[in-house]
Order: structure tokens, then sequence, then C-alpha cells
């Protein structure tokens, strides 16, 4: 199962990427970092999150809950690309 996440941050790629690339600053926007597409676009860049968990080990019945969840569920809270957003639209990096 492959989950995706993406999102637009009004930050350029070279900043998205010195945050991206900075371990110190991970854990204040993701600690389970998993894989990243960065494209530049008009005033920011899209990001594309990937996490893969098709050999993560879990009892398939955990991953069909997942897979409905993440394609039908709601979003509830802030999630790591958010965290992202902020250090980076606020960043001079």
């Amino acid at each position: 199962m492959i989950l995706r996440e993406q999102t637009c941050v009004a930050a350029t790629t070279e900043q998205v990427w010195a945050i991206l690339t900075d371990p110190g600053l991970m854990s204040l926007w993701n600690p389970h970092c998993v894989r990243f597409v960065l494209q530049p676009v008009h005033g920011g860049t899209d990001i594309l999150h990937i996490a893969d968990f098709s050999h993560a080990g879990l009892p398939w019945f955990l991953k069909a809950i997942m897979k409905v969840m993440h394609r039908f569920g709601r979003k509830e809270g802030k999630s790591p690309l958010d965290g992202l957003k902020e250090l980076a639209e606020g960043s001079d990096a």
C-alpha cells in the first residue's frame, strides 16, 4: 500500500530542500519521513509525500483499513506536510 499526500508551499524548491535535508528540522515536521517529489510551480513548490507500506509486515486487514481510511477519510489535525509548509513559508532558508 502506498499513501500519498500533496500540498503547495509558497517557498522555492531550494528553500524546501534545505528543510528536507536538515536532520535537525525533521522532528519539527515529520519524524517518519519516507520519500518526496518536489516540482517547482508558479509561486512556490508542489510537494508529494509518499509513504509505502507495501512491505511493512502489517496484517492484510490493517492494510485494508489504512487504505479505506486514506481514500475515504477526511483530514483531522495537522499533517507532516502542514508542518513542513509552516517551516518553509516562514523560513529564509
